[in-house]
């Protein structure tokens, strides 16, 4: 794997870091703790962060799906529009065919999943 690093000048202090794609970092971050509780935790500050100031921030988190052509009504992870009241809309998705044909396939194991779980006696 290439490692791809971007050099980040502070436009403040005039200092620069080393940013990391995220694929790189969170393997870095797995092979010097073998965790990843630190990812968890910022990207769970950022969502807070985005609803508690409106910041109106594009992140992908999992939201039920309604309307959206070919997929059963499930809760999936997919980009939204984040603000005060929460979720307030769904970026829509320019996927390729073979994305199309997947994320379809997915929302349908999940929604057979859920529905088993109302087949369950106690």
């Amino acid at each position: 794997m290439t490692q791809k690093a971007t050099l980040k000048t502070c436009r403040s202090c005039g200092n620069s870091s080393r940013t990391w794609s995220p694929p790189v970092r969170l393997r870095l971050e797995i092979e010097g703790k073998g965790a990843t509780y630190d990812g968890i935790g910022s990207a769970l500050a950022r969502i807070v962060d985005v609803i508690l100031h409106d910041q109106g921030s594009v992140l992908t988190v999992c939201s039920r799906i309604l309307g959206m052509e070919g997929l059963p009504e499930v809760t999936i992870s997919i980009p939204h529009l984040l603000g005060g009241d929460g979720v307030i809309a769904s970026v829509p998705l320019d996927l390729a065919i073979d994305e199309s044909v997947a994320l379809k396939q997915s929302a349908g194991i999940i929604s057979n999943a859920i529905d088993s779980l109302g087949r369950i006696t106690i």
